[in-house]
């Protein structure tokens, strides 16, 4: 088995922000055509802690490459970023189709953030490819949100202005300088929507975001693509008034998301869950779908993060580390073999 730990992945991702993109994009694809190769994320959480969290996402991706299977176990810890370490940790484990035994472990929080970042490049790179993005809000100045500027910044390269918005202006001050690109902290939610593209990552899930009224004294010429990575800040209100779109739309609608309570909310006029989220990122790649014309509603993407993405990621690290000769082979994880094993008949 081979070991890859974070020195190996960030070597190996360096300065690929469209191959990362490309893999995340074929894997929604993939999910599009086989749905059942992406079964539901697992939630561990803990007596008396609400916040804390660990997940476990399997996933099988057959397109894009060999066929392979995994399974990404992330932790979330919020209260690490007050002591200075990174909210989230984590390992995949990649098993090998032909015998199921593991073919790689790798350290999984960058690939993870990778391709939760690539996700919404992918999107905006299907929704706004066709008009020039000059300037991007965002909101919450963590490291999803740092990545996804990266990878913004690689399918939009007119991408010069960034508005940023932290409950920790500090930190905002220091994601601009970060970013490489012009821009400031946007004191007020209103800075921050006054721009092409939003980006929204925090961890607060408390559906604070009244997104129609931060709207309401918006500028900028067209439609607004909002980038609602963290899934629980809008209120539910305002997604229900929106163009909704998702990774998967059963995923979506769970974990208490603001899509969920949207589409209950909904549902007291009659309206149904495809009423409220039209839309999936595969089939937009897939061209089985189209985004309808501007009519002034903002576009909204909220993607649950799928599995398929970090396998489909991760298969591209492995494949990436075995053709440079990265990480470190790691001896007796293979099952040995049983004595009846052996045995011919």
């Amino acid at each position: 088995m081979l070991a890859i730990n974070r020195t190996d992945v960030d070597e190996i991702v360096a300065e690929r922000h469209i191959a990362i993109i490309d893999a995340v994009e074929a894997a929604y694809r993939s999910h599009e055509r086989y749905p059942e190769g992406t079964p539901h994320s697992v939630f561990l959480r803990f007596p008396d802690d609400p916040v804390n969290r660990i997940i476990g996402l399997p996933a099988y991706v057959g397109d894009g490459g060999r066929p392979t299977a995994g399974l990404k176990w992330i932790s979330s810890f919020p209260a690490n970023t007050d002591r200075g370490r990174e909210r989230a940790s984590a390992v995949i484990v990649l098993n090998d189709l032909e015998t199921g035994y593991p073919r790689a472990i790798l350290e999984g929080a960058r690939i993870s953030a990778l391709r939760t970042a690539a996700s919404a490049a992918a999107f905006s790179r299907i929704a706004d490819g066709a008009r020039r993005v000059e300037k991007v809000g965002v909101i919450g100045c963590g490291t999803i949100n740092l990545a996804t500027i990266a990878m913004l910044r690689a399918v939009h390269p007119a991408l010069r202005t960034v508005a940023a918005h932290d409950a920790v202006p500090e930190r905002a001050a220091q994601f601009v300088e970060a970013t490489g690109l012009d821009g400031a902290v946007a004191p007020t939610i209103a800075d921050v929507v006054d721009a092409d593209v939003l980006a929204i990552a925090t961890t607060d899930s408390s559906y604070w975001l009244d997104l129609d009224g931060a709207l309401h004294d918006r500028t900028r010429p067209g439609r607004i693509t909002v980038l609602h990575t963290s899934l629980r800040d809008i209120a539910p209100a305002s997604l229900v008034g929106a163009l909704n779109a998702v990774d998967d739309v059963e995923h979506a609608l769970r974990a208490d998301t603001a899509l969920e309570r949207a589409v209950r909310l909904a549902s007291a006029d009659g309206r149904t869950a495809a009423d409220v989220v039209p839309l999936t990122i595969g089939a937009l790649a897939a061209g089985t779908a189209h985004i309808p014309a501007d009519d002034g509603r903002p576009l909204v993407y909220s993607p649950f993060g799928l599995g398929i993405t970090d396998i489909a990621v991760a298969r591209w690290v492995a494949d990436e580390a075995e053709r440079t000769g990265r990480g470190v082979r790691l001896e007796g994880f293979e099952p040995g073999v049983h004595a009846t094993a052996a045995a011919h008949v």
